[in-house]
């Protein structure tokens, strides 16, 4: 089970926010499990902090927004902002165009009158799902400042220190962050990312090649520094690794 969940209100109606907001509070205690939630009242606001870099779990989407509907707020988080992983739950008091609403692949629909047991039942779900959730498709944990963000970590190409904080380079965007380069490098130990010299951890999969004192990173323009006492050691971990994918490519096309 996740030991936090992030969760998005998205409605205009005041009181349906409010109604959701003590639901949630409801369940954290039941459940025995941490849920951040944050609310807006506008589709425009949410698709502003998406894609910003916020990240949502689970999201409760008010299908009747003003301005930009629901509908259009999840195909952006879907086909644009590539937010996959957001189990969405639409709120509606109407029937709606099913086709529609099963292009964003939604995780149910919930009525209005909104009742306690539908979000229950919503968050007992999305948390079982989560459980099972396939470990390439774990996500790594941040917070700046009251904010909270997760990105998947097969999209992380390199952590770097730089004095108390921490410079997260992902293939959508960098942002800092407080933590140290041991704390993460242990979190994420059960990953290949290796330590190019004692200010960078590199997402080993991302490597392209190597040049000195220096490796290149799929995706990137500038090169990173290795320090020489690893550069032995992990351009043979490379060229190992260059020719098993060599020889998996050669018999995939068999």
């Amino acid at each position: 089970m996740p030991s936090r969940i992030i969760v998005g209100i998205c409605d205009d109606d005041i009181k349906v926010c409010e109604l959701l907001s003590n639901a949630l509070e409801q369940c954290e205690k039941i459940m025995r499990v941490r849920i951040d939630s944050k609310i807006y009242y506008t589709g425009e606001k949410l698709l502003e902090d998406l894609s910003r870099g916020d990240y949502f779990d689970i999201l409760f989407l008010d299908v009747q927004l003003k301005s930009i509907d629901g509908l259009r707020v999840a195909l952006k988080m879907r086909w644009s902002l590539h937010h996959n992983f957001t189990h969405i739950y639409y709120i509606t008091a109407y029937r709606q165009d099913i086709r529609k609403v099963l292009r964003t692949r939604p995780m149910d629909i919930i009525p209005k009158p909104i009742k306690f047991k539908d979000i229950n039942n919503a968050l007992q779900m999305s948390i079982k799902l989560m459980s099972l959730t396939d470990s390439k498709e774990k996500c790594f944990e941040y917070q700046i400042q009251s904010t909270h963000y997760k990105v998947p970590i097969k999209d992380i190409l390199y952590f770097k220190k730089s004095n108390n904080k921490i410079l997260i380079v992902t293939k959508n965007k960098n942002q800092e962050f407080y933590s140290t380069i041991e704390k993460i490098h242990k979190e994420l130990k059960e990953y290949d990312f290796v330590y190019t010299d004692r200010s960078y951890l590199v997402n080993f999969s991302y490597i392209e090649s190597f040049s000195g004192n220096e490796l290149k990173l799929y995706g990137l323009s500038e090169s990173l520094p290795v320090a020489r006492a690893r550069y032995a050691g992990l351009f043979k971990k490379w060229t190992l690794c260059l020719s098993k994918r060599n020889v998996d490519n050669k018999y995939s096309s068999i």
